[in-house]
């Protein structure tokens, strides 16, 4: 599935069955990202309710978006024949930056009061996180073997998960302070609040062609792109010193990334 440049060539072969190939270069993630408005539901009161407090309701205007990354691509191919192949591509795991766009504040009264806007620029981006995007691809590779240069498309699936969440200290501190003030007096649990960040996991298809060349037996590079079509459920949690739930706001965020990539291969036989 991927890619790179390199040197001077002798004794060429091309891939037979049974071969292996490892692949080791740069990843570059360019995601085109949409979002649906963040839902936020509360944890409903008496108070808000005379205030005219919605405890679910939807902030029109907001929206995510994933920014840009590079990275590290490990790749280990297998080849079935000479032009079928399966390849597992693994490696370090992009940290993308997510910003955030619009206002987000109840409805009622308490909507007059408190309010955040994801778009202040000291406020993002609104959080920094690790995207675990393993994945397993069928390769086809056109050619004859007395050709060095040999393109290919493939399909699969792949796996994504995120760790490492990071979430800007003016963004939290904001949350906190604001609707986490106002919402823990309000619901009857006092004290001090804390904001999270996750993502549901998903599995998503892969689309990818490339090109790669023999610079001898052993030794060569490719250069790919990749359609990633990823998809998950943001979620932000406000959650009260006892543990309570106090407010969860929801976007369902899709990135549809493109990944280039450059790599330099070695083959062998076991």
């Amino acid at each position: 599935m991927l890619g790179g440049l390199c040197l001077v060539c002798i004794d060429a072969r091309a891939a037979q069955a049974g071969d292996n190939v490892v692949q080791l270069g740069w990843l570059h993630l360019l995601p085109e990202s949409n979002s649906t408005p963040l839902q936020t539901t509360l944890d409903p009161s008496l108070i808000g309710t005379l205030a005219g407090v919605q405890s679910s309701f939807e902030s029109a205007g907001t929206s995510a978006k994933v920014h840009q990354a590079d990275t590290a691509g490990l790749i280990l191919t297998h080849f079935l024949t000479a032009h079928f192949a399966l390849q597992a591509v693994g490696g370090i795991p992009a940290r993308v930056d997510i910003t955030g766009n619009g206002k987000v504040a109840p409805t009622g009264v308490l909507g007059n009061l408190v309010s955040v806007n994801l778009g202040e620029p000291k406020e993002n981006p609104l959080v920094s996180v690790q995207e675990w995007t393993p994945a397993l691809l069928l390769q086809y590779y056109f050619g004859s073997a007395s050709t060095r240069w040999h393109p290919y498309v493939g399909a699969g699936l792949s796996y994504a998960w995120f760790s490492g969440y990071s979430l800007n200290g003016e963004f939290k501190q904001n949350l906190e302070s604001n609707f986490g003030g106002i919402l823990s007096l309000a619901t009857g649990h006092p004290g001090s609040t804390s904001v999270s960040a996750s993502a549901s996991r998903s599995w998503d298809p892969l689309f990818n062609a490339g090109l790669s060349y023999d610079l001898s037996q052993h030794w060569g590079c490719a250069a790919s792109l990749t359609y990633a079509p990823l998809a998950s459920t943001a979620t932000i949690d406000l959650t009260a010193q006892d543990g309570t739930l106090l407010a969860a706001s929801k976007t369902r965020l899709s990135q549809n990334a493109v990944i280039t990539a450059l790599m330099i291969n070695y083959r062998f036989r076991l």
